[in-house]
């Protein structure tokens, strides 16, 4: 069964609550897996929201061994009607460019979720906003057209004693990214991290995300691919929450070791085959996809994380997939800046 298939959402209304009675309108999905000096704190920034809604925690527990599955229990018994807990198995991790990742956890908890629309947090992360719930979903309610909200989030070092600067820090007033902004940013730092962005629920159900999870790349990416087919992203000037920076256990942290050679290399395949993918559903984006790649070339290109023989290996490989048109008129645009 492909991956797609396995953790559809299905569609239909949201009706139901585990947070009294009434249509549940939010649903923010934790993941937790290693978490235990964090995870509590993360849990309690979420509970403390302020809302005049009924909204519900998905918390997915990937099968720690350092105790977190034990403080998520407890936050389960504490917060029956609120918390929703997944005890996942180690047995069912999906492995990609053959390192363990937490997609099947990522992918379970959306699609348990009842809201109408999806918000997300990593256990080692926490929200420092109690309106962050409300204004987001008030922003959604007034505006149909958008698909994707982010506001910015603080970094701070693991022991939070240091701000290190912040992430989606698009100034002091509201903006609106188009579909074409949001395909570029995934050449780099996409526009909304993870712990601030908020979704449709629409755009998770059905076929929309299977048609991609199978292709690889990182499930921040797909996000904001399949958002960018539904509508625009909405910037909110305020800070809604914190990015602890290389925890112990942060995607960050697990690829320091492995950031050189074959594993860069094999991860950006996997995003060149989730573009090309991507490309086909929208042909209207065709040109942001394909300038997304050359970015990342180039990128990759200056970088010194790959070896010379790698990046001959994957420029030969993102050349052949970007049209010669596109390329030749992507050249001599630049040229006529300089």
């Amino acid at each position: 069964m492909c991956i797609g298939a396995r953790f559809m959402k299905q569609s239909g209304s949201h009706d139901g609550s585990e947070s009294g009675a009434g249509e549940v309108l939010a649903s923010v999905c934790v993941t937790a897996y290693q978490h235990v000096d964090y995870i509590e704190k993360c849990l309690e920034s979420i509970i403390s929201q302020k809302t005049r809604f009924n909204f519900e925690i998905v918390l997915g527990e990937d099968d720690s061994s350092d105790g977190t599955r034990d403080i998520c229990k407890r936050f389960k018994d504490a917060h029956p009607s609120l918390i929703s807990l997944s005890l996942n198995s180690r047995a069912d991790v999906i492995y990609v460019a053959g390192s363990a990742t937490g997609r099947a956890n990522f992918l379970g908890n959306i699609a348990r979720a009842k809201g109408r629309y999806i918000f997300f947090c990593d256990g080692d992360d926490f929200w420092t906003d109690d309106k962050k719930l409300q204004i987001c979903v008030d922003k959604f309610e007034e505006n149909p057209k958008i698909s994707m909200i982010t506001t910015r989030a603080e970094i701070k070092n693991e022991d939070l004693t240091e701000t290190l600067g912040f992430l989606a820090n698009y100034g002091e007033s509201e903006k609106i990214f188009s579909p074409s902004d949001m395909v570029l940013s995934v050449s780099g730092l996409p526009i909304s991290p993870m712990q601030t962005m908020a979704v449709r629920a629409s755009i998770c159900e059905q076929h929309s995300l299977a048609r991609l999870i199978n292709y690889g790349g990182s499930m921040h990416a797909i996000i904001h691919l399949q958002a960018s087919l539904h509508g625009s992203c909405c910037y909110l000037p305020r800070t809604t929450a914190v990015y602890r920076h290389a925890s112990k256990s942060s995607v960050v942290a697990k690829r320091k070791a492995s950031s050189k050679g074959e594993k860069l290399y094999e991860w950006n395949k996997l995003w060149l085959n989730l573009m090309k993918a991507f490309s086909k559903f929208e042909p209207s984006l065709e040109k942001p996809t394909n300038e997304a790649i050359l970015n990342r070339l180039l990128s990759l290109f200056i970088s010194s994380n790959m070896s010379l023989t790698n990046k001959a290996k994957i420029t030969a490989i993102f050349l052949v997939n970007v049209r010669v048109k596109f390329l030749t008129l992507w050249f001599w645009e630049r040229l006529k800046k300089c």
